[in-house]
């Protein structure tokens, strides 16, 4: 059994100022509904990340935690996902707060 995935995402940052990076390079590794992995984050830093996907009826939510930002060691990921698109909300106490609208495509 073989759970490894390359994946590619590109994101748009929205309600929030900065430069950020919208090229996304992600391995995965998935069973059942927990993955594990690793990307390049929107800080262009490397993030590494534990989740569960929810099945809903219209669409999946992704749950889980994430390392690799400024904010906080480990913070909390969550990402409503459609088919390829996905959508993360970005929440800052100390101001910025928006959304990252996503696309993800599996190479291989």
């Amino acid at each position: 059994m073989n759970c490894l995935s390359i994946l590619l995402a590109v994101s748009l940052h929205t309600g929030i100022v900065g430069d950020y990076n919208e090229i996304h390079p992600h391995v995965k590794c998935q069973v059942e509904n927990i993955s594990f992995g690793t990307y390049y984050n929107s800080e262009k830093s490397i993030s590494t990340y534990m989740s569960f996907d929810l099945e809903l009826p219209k669409m999946n939510i992704e749950v889980g935690l994430a390392t690799g930002y400024e904010l906080a060691p480990v913070l909390p990921l969550v990402r409503f996902k459609k088919g390829k698109f996905f959508l993360t909300p970005i929440y800052n106490p100390k101001g910025d707060n928006g959304f990252i609208i996503g696309f993800e495509q599996k190479i291989k």
